[in-house]
C-alpha cells in the first residue's frame, strides 16, 4: 500500500518511532521535575551551556527580600553621605550693624555664591542645593542640606551646617551637624542708592572745630546746650550750619541734610559719632540698608593763636562813658559798647550787616573778630574791655586796656 507515494511499511515504521519518542518523554519528564524539587537545583546553572554562562548566572543572582530588609534597617550600620565643603562655595560678604536695626524682623546678613546673593536672618535656616557637589547654590525650596547663621564676630560669621534625610513616613533616617566659620570676603565696592551716595559724598571734605568760645562767654540760657560742644561743618553751602555734636550723637540724612538725633532714623543714611577729642572725631557711616559701612576720621581744625597775642592798639582814648577812640595800624575807629570789628585782608572794618554776622557764626566766613564789650572803671582808672577771637573762635584773648584822656 502506498500513502501519497510513500510505501506502507515506511510510513508504519515512522509512526512507531514518533509514538515511542513521546512515550519516553512522558515517562522521563515527571522524574526530572521531582528531582529538581527535592534538591532545589538551580535551573539556570543546570541548563547553562558553558562555564562562562554558569559564572554569570551565579553573579547576577539577587538576594531574597528578607535579606534586603535586614541590610537597610540594621541599627548598627549608618549610611555614609558625603558632606560638601560649603566654605568653598558660600561667602559671607556684608552685615547690617546699624544700631537701629531690628534683628528679629530684618535680614541683616549678606551671603553670596558664585551666581547669587541673598540676605538672611540669624538662626533662620537657608536651604542649599547640593546635588552637584562641585557647584553648591541657594535653594528656595526645602532640601536635606541647610545653613544656619548663628553669630557675627569681627572676624566673620559663625554658622551651623545641617544635613537631615527623612523617609516617606517623615522619620529621620540620617542626621549630621557641624559648626563652620566663614571669614568676611572682600567684595567689589557696593553700589549705593542715590540718597546714600549723596549722604556719603557730603561727608567728603568735612571740617570740625573746637567749641565756640564766643557763645561760651554768653551767659544766656539759649546757649547752655552748645557751650562745650564741637562744631561739625558738613558740605558747606548756602543753607548749611555747623552741627554741635558730642560722643554718641546720631546724625540722620533727611531731605538732603543731616539732622542730629531725630525721632526716627529707620531706612535713612546714618552717621554715629563714636568719640570726640581735641584732635579728631571718629564716626561710622551706614547706608540706608546698613550693608555698607565706612569709618570716618575727621581732624579738628587747629587754629593759631599767634595773631591774638600780636594784636595791639596804636592808641586808645576815652571818648565818653560808652565809647572810645582807637587807632589800629594807622586807622582810627570810634568804638561803642557791643560794636564788632572784623579783620579782612589785614584790614579791620566795622561789621555793618546782619548777614555778615550770621555768616561768621555759621563759619561761612572765617575772620578774626574784635568785640567791644564795655568801658569800666577800676581804682579811678577807666579801662576798655573787649574780646579778640581767632578765625574760628576756638581761641580768644580778653583785652583790658587802660584808657588815656581824650586830647581834644
Amino acid at each position: 500500500m502506498i500513502v501519497s507515494g510513500i510505501p506502507f511499511r515506511t510510513w508504519k515504521k515512522t509512526i512507531q518511532i514518533i509514538t515511542g519518542f513521546f512515550l519516553l518523554v512522558s515517562l522521563i519528564t515527571p522524574l526530572l521535575a521531582l528531582t529538581f524539587y527535592l534538591f532545589e537545583t538551580d535551573f539556570d546553572y543546570f541548563f547553562a551551556k558553558s562555564p562562562h554562562l554558569k559564572q554569570k548566572a551565579t553573579i547576577q543572582r539577587k538576594p531574597s527580600p528578607i535579606q534586603k530588609e535586614i541590610t537597610i534597617f540594621d541599627d548598627t550600620k549608618k549610611p555614609y553621605i558625603p558632606n560638601p565643603e560649603i566654605t568653598d562655595f558660600i561667602n559671607f560678604t556684608h552685615y547690617n550693624a546699624r544700631p537701629d536695626a531690628n534683628f528679629k524682623t530684618e535680614k541683616t546678613i549678606a551671603l553670596s555664591s558664585h551666581s547669587d546673593t541673598i540676605y538672611a536672618k540669624q538662626n533662620i535656616p537657608i536651604f542649599l542645593n547640593c546635588s552637584d557637589l562641585s557647584s553648591i547654590t541657594f535653594s528656595k525650596a526645602p532640601t536635606p542640606y541647610s545653613f544656619i547663621p548663628l553669630k557675627v564676630t569681627p572676624e566673620g560669621l559663625v554658622a551651623k551646617f545641617h544635613v537631615e534625610y527623612r523617609n516617606k513616613k517623615n522619620d529621620i533616617i540620617y542626621q549630621s551637624s557641624e559648626e563652620v566659620f566663614l571669614k568676611k570676603t572682600l567684595q567689589e565696592p557696593t553700589k549705593l542708592k542715590a540718597a546714600s551716595k549723596r549722604a556719603f559724598d557730603s561727608l567728603e571734605g568735612s571740617s570740625c572745630f573746637a567749641p565756640d568760645k564766643l557763645i561760651g562767654l554768653d551767659k544766656s540760657s539759649s546757649f547752655d546746650k552748645k557751650r562745650k560742644l564741637f562744631r561739625l561743618c558738613i558740605n558747606k553751602n548756602k543753607d548749611s550750619k555747623p552741627l554741635f555734636i558730642k560722643k554718641g550723637d546720631k546724625l540722620s540724612f533727611q531731605n538732603n541734610k543731616w539732622v542730629i538725633n531725630p525721632k526716627s532714623t529707620q531706612k535713612k543714611p546714618l552717621l554715629i559719632i563714636s568719640s570726640v577729642n581735641d584732635h579728631e572725631i571718629k564716626a561710622t557711616y551706614y547706608t540706608s540698608n546698613g550693608f555698607f559701612q565706612h569709618k570716618l576720621l575727621i581732624p579738628i581744625h587747629q587754629s593759631s593763636s599767634k595773631s591774638l597775642h600780636e594784636f595791639k592798639f596804636d592808641e586808645v582814648y576815652k571818648r565818653n562813658k560808652t565809647s572810645v577812640i582807637g587807632k589800629i595800624k594807622g586807622k582810627t575807629f570810634i568804638l561803642k559798647e557791643n560794636d564788632w570789628l572784623v579783620k579782612k585782608e589785614s584790614l579791620w572794618k566795622h561789621m555793618t550787616s546782619t548777614q555778615e554776622f550770621d555768616d561768621l557764626l555759621d563759619l561761612k566766613q572765617n575772620h578774626e573778630i574784635l568785640v567791644c564789650e564795655k568801658i569800666k572803671e577800676k581804682k579811678n582808672q577807666d579801662y576798655f574791655v573787649g574780646y579778640l577771637f581767632d578765625t574760628t573762635r576756638s581761641n580768644y584773648r580778653k583785652l583790658e586796656i587802660p584808657l588815656k584822656k581824650n586830647k581834644g
